[in-house]
């Protein structure tokens, strides 16, 4: 936290901390119903994962569409959870192996324009994260399994391509430094330091 906050930014920060964990959901629920904010809409980015991405375009997408959320995925082959879900030609998602609320069909697979992993960046609609039916000690809540498998249902989650792009998930500290010595990540570093 004290890291985050002593960062020069660009754009407005906050960092909230939470004492009791209720899921990645809950915990995002919680934050922002707590610490409040006049935007409308609020970006998403696991901690553990590094990607090449355009944010402005996730943007852009994101309020052309009309989404109540838009997740970035990616095309990438032998990335965590390969094709979990299921992007219809008008860039709806369509179905999630995350939400275990969902069951597919045969209609969904034959309406697929692609399919893609998470790259875990989500921006979501202020209105949908506050109206969401939840309040703490109700257990714990999933951002993608909960929230996003209900935005699924609803037809109103939206997916971005970010097609093959450099994408990982960093998961553990020896797959991280081993990342720190990919040459795309090299020179992110080296720049940084200068």
């Amino acid at each position: 936290e004290e890291y985050l906050l002593s960062q020069p930014a660009q754009e407005r920060l906050k960092v909230a901390l939470t004492e009791h964990q209720e899921g990645t959901g809950g915990d995002l629920i919680k934050a922002l119903r707590n610490q409040g904010t006049g935007d409308r809409f609020v970006l998403v980015q696991n901690v553990d994962t590094l990607l090449d991405v355009d944010e402005r375009a996730v943007i852009k997408q994101h309020n052309d569409t009309g989404a109540a959320a838009t997740i970035v995925l990616t095309t990438r082959k032998g990335v965590p959870n390969e094709g979990a879900f299921l992007v219809g030609v008008d860039g709806k998602v369509l179905y999630t192996k995350e939400s275990s609320s969902l069951e597919p069909s045969l209609e969904l697979v034959e309406s697929t324009a692609y399919t893609g992993s998470s790259t875990g960046m989500v921006i979501l609609n202020m209105d949908k994260v506050l109206e969401y039916p939840w309040e703490s000690g109700q257990g714990s809540l999933s951002l993608y399994g909960d929230i996003l498998g209900k935005l699924v249902a609803e037809g109103t989650l939206y997916a971005y391509n970010n097609e093959d792009k450099y994408f990982e998930d960093v998961v553990t500290p020896e797959k991280y430094r081993r990342i720190q010595r990919h040459p795309i990540i090299k020179d992110i570093l080296d720049r940084r330091s200068q």
